[in-house]
């Protein structure tokens, strides 16, 4: 289904917005609803006249989805930022435009208050000099009108990058991430607000060694935990965010990663591990301790020949730990991470509180998949939110936002509106291609494989004892053939390989 959306009464909010007259956003529905134990399964393709990065997915109480999503022009003009709502089948319900009429904007968090009130966090820029002007923070209403703009001006030589923002009970505001010094260093930053935004404290507690937080939870006694990149490690902050004591995260832990408490000594974690190298596989770990690094989970997943990245801004997530969803980007392009010219996968598995894995499943195929976010939903399941990337089109360096809402089981039931994109449990790589590599979800570590030809004949007839299988095809002919992988644990997949 297309939607036309035109200027209303309730865009004229935006005061700060010059308009033409009419926007057309061209938003490109494909929902797929039924019901699993009251959970619906949906895809959703989001498309704009410009490129779009989603960077976070809230859950109103209600069921419905907040979408904050940056407008990212590729021709030099400023950025600004776009808010969705979508009810729990995937349907738009609204979307608000946030914008700066003279700098360049970018949102990087959202969240529900009371009443399905929002606070939308982010900060705005001069992209001429790159340096930041103000940080940013919106309320919005459950229609998604503003309904109040604070800003706070700190230290404007300095650039921010990679924030995050929550609210310490809706009275102060805190952000934190890194900013970039003069001598284009980067080093860890935290900034306290008050409700009127107001800055009550600002500091860079490791000022000569780089960083970036990218966690922060306050303690009873007004103490913080504090979860550091570069290098990997957490660190116990005072009041006055001054660093008292902090450890390493072991297990080669390093790069892109997001976290998810239980409690005040216990979390969850998700990120890049270099081992076996070189690096870029996912990893989780279980710290039940933060200081204490003897005591903690670690589980990886991972391909020898592909890059497995972890989701960019939360990857990990869950209502209850014994349900932990968690994902990214199986076979993401490190080259050109944001817009790979080659197939690419949402990865998505469930494990229970101690690692444990459930079930593994891969979504796309079709196109270049960049995950962004997962947030385990009130229903049991969990949505997920990125980026798709048409490759070989027309759109060069245009992004659509690809929504894909999964029930308890990682499913997608009924029947798919996008031929073309698959929810599988295993993958059949690269395709076209030379030689014939297998991966198998985790649920499944052996299985069955048959290889035809396009008359019918039986090429290749093989057991699988791994998850990860490769055979050398050179023998064979270039043209199609049929495969099919089954299993006594559930697996029944079929379709077509082309043999370069």
């Amino acid at each position: 289904m297309y939607l036309e959306v035109q200027e209303n009464t309730g865009l004229s909010l935006f005061r700060r917005y010059k308009m033409k007259n009419t926007i057309l956003l061209i938003v490109f529905i494909i929902t797929n609803i039924t019901l699993f134990c009251q959970q619906k399964g949906w895809q959703t393709v989001i498309e704009y006249s410009e490129d779009l990065m989603p960077m976070d997915i809230q859950e109103t109480s209600n069921g419905d989805f907040i979408i904050a999503t940056n407008v990212l022009f590729q021709n030099g003009v400023r950025e600004y930022s776009l808010v969705y709502k979508l009810n729990n089948s995937g349907e738009l319900l609204n979307f608000s435009i946030i914008e700066d009429s003279l700098q360049s904007l970018n949102i990087f968090s959202i969240e529900i208050t009371e009443n399905d009130l929002l606070n939308v966090f982010g900060s705005s820029f001069d992209s001429l000099t790159n340096s930041s002007v103000n940080l940013l923070k919106y309320k919005l209403n459950a229609d998604l009108e503003i309904l109040k703009e604070n800003s706070h001006a700190i230290l404007p030589e300095l650039r921010f990058d990679g924030l995050f923002a929550k609210s310490d009970s809706n009275i102060e505001f805190l952000y934190y991430g890194s900013v970039f010094l003069t001598n284009n260093r980067f080093t860890s930053c935290v900034a306290q607000l008050d409700s009127a935004f107001n800055l009550l404290k600002w500091s860079m507690p490791d000022a000569d060694n780089l960083g970036i937080y990218f966690d922060l939870k306050k303690l009873n006694d007004s103490s913080y935990w504090a979860l550091k990149v570069f290098p990997w490690r957490l660190e116990l902050l005072d009041s006055s965010f001054n660093i008292q004591d902090y450890s390493m995260i072991p297990d080669q832990m390093f790069g892109n990663s997001s976290c998810k408490w239980v409690n005040d000594s216990t979390f969850y974690l998700i990120g890049e591990n270099a081992a076996p190298l070189p690096g870029h596989n996912i990893a989780l770990i279980k710290q039940f301790h933060p200081i204490d690094t003897t005591g903690h989970l670690f589980r990886m997943w991972h391909h020898t020949d592909t890059i497995d990245f972890p989701s960019l801004w939360k990857g990990i997530d869950f209502k209850h730990p014994d349900s932990l969803f968690a994902g990214g980007t199986h076979n993401m392009s490190l080259n050109n991470p944001y817009f790979g010219n080659q197939p690419s996968w949402f990865v998505v598995f469930q494990t229970d509180s101690m690692l444990n894995p459930r079930w593994e499943r891969f979504y796309g195929g079709d196109a270049y998949y960049l995950m962004t976010n997962i947030k385990a939903t009130q229903d049991g399941g969990c949505l997920i939110g990125g980026t798709r990337f048409r490759y070989g089109g027309t759109k060069a360096n245009k992004r659509d936002i690809f929504l894909l809402k999964l029930n308890s089981e990682g499913l997608l039931t009924g029947h798919a509106e996008m031929p073309e994109f698959q929810m599988s449990e295993a993958i059949v790589y690269p395709n076209p291609g030379s030689q014939l590599h297998i991966r198998l979800a985790m649920q499944h570590p052996k299985a069955q494989l048959q290889l035809f030809d396009q008359a019918g004949r039986l090429i290749l007839k093989q057991q699988l004892h791994q998850t990860e299988s490769t055979f050398e095809t050179s023998h064979l002919p270039s043209g199609v053939y049929l495969y099919q992988l089954s299993a006594p644990t559930g697996l029944n997949e079929s379709g077509k390989w082309v043999k370069e």
